[in-house]
């Protein structure tokens, strides 16, 4: 069975090829697909970086599993199984339900002012 190649029976524990590769996981679905889990429910602020053209994920999520599909300008949110998810796609609240999937434009950045050093912590220039 799957299970038995991937975890060891008698500890429970996931194997070292498993445990590899979740922190990429979590760090591609918590990075660029913005999803955080707060103690009542789950928010996505999906965003890529220009060289990714697309991200897919599916995940479970209080026994349901869904499918999130980011591209460069909208991501699409689809129910695989279970009972509707509601979340939030960049703070707009949306709901997960069987049949059609919910796709949501990924906002523009907002225009930031570029940081300057604090008085005196500027970096000394070197001598040529």
């Amino acid at each position: 069975m799957l299970i038995e190649k991937n975890f060891d029976v008698a500890t429970h524990e996931p194997s070292p090829s498993l445990n590899q590769c979740l922190p990429a996981w979590i760090a591609a679905v918590a990075g660029f697909g913005g999803m955080r889990d707060h103690s009542d429910g789950i928010t996505f602020a999906p965003r890529l970086p220009a060289a990714l053209l697309r991200m897919t994920f599916r995940m479970c999520f209080r026994g349901s599993r869904i499918v999130v599909d980011v591209g460069p300008d909208s991501a699409t949110y689809r129910l695989v199984a279970g009972d509707a998810v509601h979340t939030s796609h960049h703070d707009e609240e949306i709901v997960v339900g069987p049949g059609e999937p919910v796709t949501r434009a990924i906002p523009e950045l907002p225009k930031l002012e570029s940081p300057t050093q604090p008085p005196g912590r500027e970096p000394r220039r070197r001598a040529k």
